[in-house]
């Protein structure tokens, strides 16, 4: 963040006459500075994301043996997220037969969500995907 003050300032400093006084100015992410044809907009860096983290959640509990029979995953890396959870699920065997996937590409800051776009219900099986960016 200090990478973005010592920016600003010095756009300040280039973009003002040699006379004048060099001001100032503190932005957070999202913020915008507008003076004399001059916009500064201070942004968060989207390439420089985080790992990301998981978190897991109950997505269907058997209320009769307090047990959780599937659980989703929550994956978020900066302001992105994308859940693993289940589409296809068989409430006579208890079993999953196609979750959800994410794929994190960090070069692009940007989530790819995979999910079934026809699913064979005799068969269970999944016999085509879809692919989605999450940006």
């Amino acid at each position: 963040m200090r990478n973005s003050y010592s920016l600003v300032a010095i756009i300040l400093l280039l973009s003002t006459p040699t006379l004048s006084v060099a001001k100032n100015i503190y932005l957070t992410p999202g913020e915008n500075y507008h003076s004399d044809g001059l916009n500064v907009i201070c942004a968060a860096n989207r390439s420089s994301a985080a790992e990301p983290v998981v978190i897991a959640e109950c997505q269907i509990w058997d209320d009769f043996n307090k047990l959780c029979l599937h659980e989703k995953k929550i994956i978020s890396a900066g302001d992105l997220t994308c859940t693993e959870e289940c589409q296809h699920w068989d409430d006579f065997s208890k079993t999953c037969h196609y979750t959800t996937s994410c794929s994190f590409d960090r070069r692009n800051s940007l989530f790819i969500s995979i999910s079934c776009r026809e699913f064979d219900s005799f068969t269970n099986k999944c016999l085509r995907t879809r692919e989605r960016k999450i940006e």
